[in-house]
């Protein structure tokens, strides 16, 4: 696409993994209230780590972001929410996340 200037469908971009979605038109803003009820529910403090982490992932090399992943992951079971999603879990109930957290 770069190179030749063409098009592709929505649904091919889904098929070579650029989107991971697709909606008609008439379905675009009841999926995108799904998309972002799915992220508000997450803890922020994870969201926060993991948009950090996709930035700076980039940038290194595969080896590198692998390992970096690692840190990231394991910082974030660190993380009081982490408790609470593995309580909330065992109990079988909703996780309730203390979102005043950044």
């Amino acid at each position: 696409m770069l190179v030749t200037g063409e098009f592709i469908s929505a649904q091919e971009a889904k098929a070579r993994g650029l989107i991971n979605r697709v909606a008609e038109p008439e379905q675009l803003d009841a999926e995108l209230e799904k998309l972002v009820a799915a992220i508000v529910s997450k803890p922020r403090v994870a969201v926060a780590m993991g948009k950090e982490f996709f930035y700076r992932q980039a940038e290194l090399g595969i080896a590198a972001a692998y390992n970096a992943a690692s840190e990231v992951m394991a910082c974030n079971m660190m993380d009081e929410t982490a408790l609470e999603g593995v309580q909330a879990f065992i109990e079988k109930r909703a996780p309730r996340w203390n979102q005043g957290q950044s």
